[in-house]
């Protein structure tokens, strides 16, 4: 043989595999990957949590609460009373209501008023069966009527305003009665000072009198009412069943007073 190698293999290459594999291995795989699962799971864990969950509760609870409470209130009341009272007590009763009777004042036994009768007698419808409490009735529904004398089955007689209180006269049979003033709660804004007992403003008179629909009835917590309820009030002088006289800032700080049997106060704004 030549001391050198051919340069072309003695042979052609063999048609079929060698019977053992080559020292160094194929570069692209030799198969395609399998079309199933294998049949061990992976070592490590997916990347991404599976896309639905899991069809059953876990066997034990969750350690946390739920963030949010249940929507519906718990069928029955906790064994418990609250640790509080509630904030607000409950409210007052009311007091006993008054009757038709209590906004009279007995005055004579005996007696009737002698002036300022303009209503009642004999001839009235049901004066045969007349009562003190049918009485009083009539005359609560009448704005005029200041006092009633009544005998019973036979009289109810009712009496205005005559200048001044009823004056007594002796007649058998008659209990006489004086209406009460209406009593008026003021919203407490102000505070009222008596000034004088005698007198009224000389200065800065606007409204009173027959200004005031019910001036025949007048009282000082009517007075009061109104005086609060109009912002040029600052006096008012009050006569009961008479007037309620009010005065503004023209009254020069009602330091001038005039005329007599009024009641003066002054209109203070409360602290």
């Amino acid at each position: 043989p030549t001391n050198r190698p051919t340069f072309s293999p003695t042979f052609p290459p063999t048609r079929g595999p060698t019977q053992f594999p080559t020292n160094r291995p194929t570069f692209p795989p030799t198969f395609p990957p399998t079309p199933g699962p294998t049949h061990f799971p992976t070592n490590r864990p997916t990347y991404s949590p599976t896309f639905s969950p899991t069809p059953r509760p876990t066997n034990l609870p969750t350690n946390r609460p739920t963030y949010s409470p249940t929507f519906s209130p718990t069928p029955r009341p906790t064994h418990y009373p609250t640790n509080r009272p509630t904030l607000a007590p409950t409210r007052v009763p009311t007091p006993p209501p008054t009757t038709l009777m209590d906004r009279f004042t007995l005055l004579y036994s005996k007696e009737k008023c002698k002036l300022g009768q303009y209503a009642g007698g004999k001839g009235d419808e049901g004066a045969s069966t007349m009562t003190v409490e049918r009485c009083a009735e009539i005359c609560a529904s009448e704005d005029d009527c200041l006092h009633f004398s009544v005998r019973e089955n036979e009289m109810c007689l009712r009496f205005g305003s005559s200048g001044d209180k009823c004056r007594k006269k002796k007649s058998k049979g008659f209990l006489t009665f004086e209406k009460k003033p209406l009593v008026y709660i003021t919203a407490a804004v102000f505070k009222f000072n008596k000034i004088s007992d005698n007198n009224m403003c000389k200065y800065g008179y606007y409204a009173g009198n027959a200004d005031d629909r019910d001036y025949k009835r007048m009282s000082f917590g009517r007075c009061a009412q109104i005086c609060e309820s109009e912002e040029r009030c600052k006096f008012f002088s009050v006569k009961p069943f008479v007037t309620c006289s009010r005065f503004d800032d023209s009254a020069r700080g009602c330091k001038s007073m005039t005329g007599k049997g009024f009641t003066t106060y002054e209109k203070i704004m409360n602290a």
